[in-house]
């Protein structure tokens, strides 16, 4: 297998830190028997050839090979590899539960932009990981739960490549006992496309006593039934409300989803303004209570659920009482703590489409204090 690398025109490919004549040998180090060698191999590579989450020329030319150590290799040397193989692939594609991600409110167009070399490295990698399915998919169950995740994400982001793939990942996941697990494959049934994986979805939302399953269920649910059941919606109303903070946790944790209060505002957001208006105001005492700086899902999501409305456009509706609420208060966040939260109201309202200046902000507030940062109400 490692002859396969010298088949491999290295000096005409690039990482991040010119040509990748170095990268052969690395990969290499990676199979050596000292375990220092190895972990060297692993820090040289990862600030290479996918240097600071950057999927390089050079990691697309050694997925196979990384692939091939991840499924037949043990110890270090199946976790570095399987490591590298997870990190390409969701490079390439994130695996989220949902076809509008955080970064489409971030992006300079409101789009988000399928690169060029993107779509041809899947055409080039996802064949690959399914033509391998015979190893990779027993791992799934691996008694190690870190190569049991890392497998269960690049087979997430490979499932849309063919819905009938889906039959052969139905018996581990429906033979899955561990609680994460459980509820990422609602996540990999909904991506596969296959109506049999989401009526399985439904039947685990129906079923499953276990909060995290079902919330993560019912959210897949919500993107894919439209209009979306009533029985579903009521239930993220009533989850959505009671911020566990043990189950937002869990939600988090998981990485085939986003985040959690963004999640529940992709699905809440077109709700009638009165139930919308209950959602925040307890959404925005829970924040407040919490202490924290606010991040930029978290900010969206209040956005999202004030306007009803994935981005700002102009209404007499959107002008109205919680909507002035939720701005005053990421304003008082961003213009009234020390750390600013980071920048992160401002690139939020902006991105939103709405006024990010102290100055325009109350100006849209109608508020007396045009100049001062303060945002005082009286």
């Amino acid at each position: 297998m490692s002859n396969d690398l010298d088949l491999i025109p290295w000096h005409t490919l690039s990482h991040a830190y010119g040509a990748a004549t170095d990268t052969p040998q690395h990969l290499r180090n990676l199979t050596d028997p000292d375990p220092v060698v190895i972990k060297q191999a692993y820090s040289a590579l990862s600030m290479s050839i996918v240097h600071q989450g950057w999927v390089s020329p050079t990691a697309i030319a050694a997925f196979p090979y990384l692939l091939r150590l991840s499924l037949t290799s043990s110890g270090p040397t199946r976790s570095y590899a399987a490591v590298f193989a997870m990190i390409i692939i969701e490079g390439i594609a994130p695996p989220h539960a949902s076809s509008v991600p955080c970064g489409y409110f971030l992006s300079s167009n409101g789009q988000m932009e399928d690169n060029l070399d993107a779509v041809e490295a899947r055409a080039i990698l996802y064949p690959l990981v399914i033509q391998s399915f015979p190893a990779l998919l027993p791992l799934l169950h691996d008694p190690d739960e870190d190569i049991a995740a890392k497998m269960l994400h690049i087979v997430a982001c490979c499932v849309t490549t063919d819905e009938t793939v889906w039959s052969q990942i139905a018996p581990y996941a429906q033979t899955e006992q561990r609680l994460t697990f459980q509820a990422s494959y609602q996540v990999i049934a909904w991506r596969s496309g296959n109506p049999m994986a989401r009526a399985w979805v439904a039947e685990t939302f129906a079923q499953s006593q276990e909060p995290l399953v079902t919330l993560t269920a019912a959210l897949v649910l919500a993107h894919t039934k439209q209009p979306v059941p009533e029985v579903v919606t009521s239930w993220l109303v009533t989850i959505s409300q009671s911020h566990d903070q043990t189950l937002i946790k869990q939600y988090n944790a998981l990485r085939l989803t986003r985040w959690y209060w963004f999640d529940c505002a992709l699905v809440l957001y077109h709700r009638p303004l009165p139930e919308r208006t209950m959602i925040v105001r307890q959404w925005l005492i829970h924040f407040d209570s919490r202490g924290l700086s606010v991040n930029d899902a978290e900010a969206i999501a209040l956005l999202m659920m004030a306007f009803g409305r994935l981005q700002y456009k102009k209404s007499a509706v959107e002008h109205g009482d919680i909507q002035a609420t939720v701005m005053l208060w990421l304003a008082q966040r961003a213009f009234t703590r020390a750390d600013r939260d980071h920048g992160v109201p401002e690139r939020i309202l902006r991105a939103f489409g709405l006024p990010w200046k102290p100055a325009a902000i109350n100006g849209f507030l109608r508020l007396p204090n045009a100049t001062h940062p303060a945002f005082a109400t009286e």
